[in-house]
């Protein structure tokens, strides 16, 4: 009785991930990565990355051997050109605090695109996450993740 309640709570934790993703991106909307940070926009855009809290946009694991607290603020000007014209910002904030348990991260960030390439209008998206440094090079990242806006 027991073993059957417990593979059932197992399958559905199992299975929970894949009803929760429902994000469907606009033209250029999985791309926004790059604007997350002058790192990712200057230089490719890897999972491999450990540029501490923003990489963990891409791998929770990420920040798992962070020593010293981090603090990332960045601001972007979107700039229309030609045809397009307008300003679009990209504002983000995020933070990685190491505790002797593991790397709490947290991420903020406001987009606003106006562009018709670009059709992203304005969101907002929010990250929080713990990562642990479990051997020289194996780091374990959990992280919760959410986005909202919309273009009208």
């Amino acid at each position: 009785m027991l073993t059957r309640r417990l593979s059932t709570i197992v399958f559905a934790l199992a299975i929970l991930p894949l009803t929760v993703w429902a994000w469907d991106p606009p033209a250029y909307g999985d791309s926004t990565g790059f604007l997350s940070s002058p790192v990712f926009l200057g230089g490719p855009l890897s999972v491999a990355s450990s540029e501490s809290p923003m990489a963990d946009l891409l791998n929770p694991a990420a920040s798992g051997s962070a020593q010293r607290v981090t603090l990332d603020l960045s601001y972007l000007a979107l700039v229309g050109t030609g045809a397009e014209s307008g300003w679009g910002h990209a504002i983000n904030a995020g933070i990685a605090i190491p505790r002797p348990y593991g790397v709490w991260t947290a991420y903020a960030g406001l987009l606003s695109s106006p562009f018709a390439a670009m059709p992203l209008g304005t969101t907002f998206s929010a990250r929080g996450g713990l990562a642990k440094d479990v051997y020289d090079n194996l780091s374990l990242g959990l992280a919760a993740d959410m986005t909202f806006g919309g273009n009208d």
